[in-house]
């Protein structure tokens, strides 16, 4: 909890999130401390840009998160139309999830689910992007990296350093667009 604090997520307005099994204390922990000895350790003090980076990554990979996590709700809970072949796809080399979901005007069909292999290998690649982004995250937090190092906003937009390369969150071309896009 020591660095959860030092990071001032409470003061940005972050919840702190159990993400450990000890979810019955007091106050659950963000991230798990127990390789700082030291709480009062200068490393673990954070600039208030430190915070802001914090704040604006946090909410980024909550977005990335979020939108992932309600379409492997989807994908889990829908019907699955495989192997069913068509003039246009006489291999059937596609699929079809059917889902519906609520909305203002009733139950909609869930749009810009993955149709074939390859799309659900670039959802693989977004959960990893993300994955990767939480891993590199935790590192600035613990005092091994420090933010501005492994983080850098250009045009309003955050993008992670690995190997000289700025990584965006998602990728830029991993969704594919609806229906009403389009």
């Amino acid at each position: 909890m020591e660095i959860f604090r030092a990071v001032g997520a409470n003061m940005v307005g972050l919840t702190p999130i159990g993400i450990t099994d000890d979810f019955a204390s007091e106050e659950p922990p963000f991230i798990d401390s127990s390789d700082i000895a030291d709480p009062d350790d200068p490393r673990l003090k954070f600039s208030a840009a430190d915070r802001d980076a914090f704040k604006a990554i946090m909410k980024r990979i909550f977005a990335e998160y979020k939108d992932l996590s309600e379409t492997r709700n989807a994908l889990l809970h829908g019907t699955w139309f495989v192997g069913y072949g068509s003039r246009a796809d006489p291999n059937a080399n596609t699929f079809y999830v059917h889902k519906l979901q609520t909305t203002k005007i009733g139950l909609t069909r869930v749009e810009g689910l993955p149709k074939s292999a390859p799309e659900l290998i670039t959802l693989a690649e977004r959960c990893d992007d993300t994955r990767t982004w939480i891993g590199f995250l935790e590192s600035c937090v613990s005092a091994l990296v420090p933010f501005k190092d492994r983080f850098v906003q250009e045009r309003g937009d955050w993008f992670l350093v690995i190997g000289g390369r700025h990584e965006p969150l998602p990728r830029k071309s991993t969704k594919p667009a609806s229906p009403e896009q389009a």
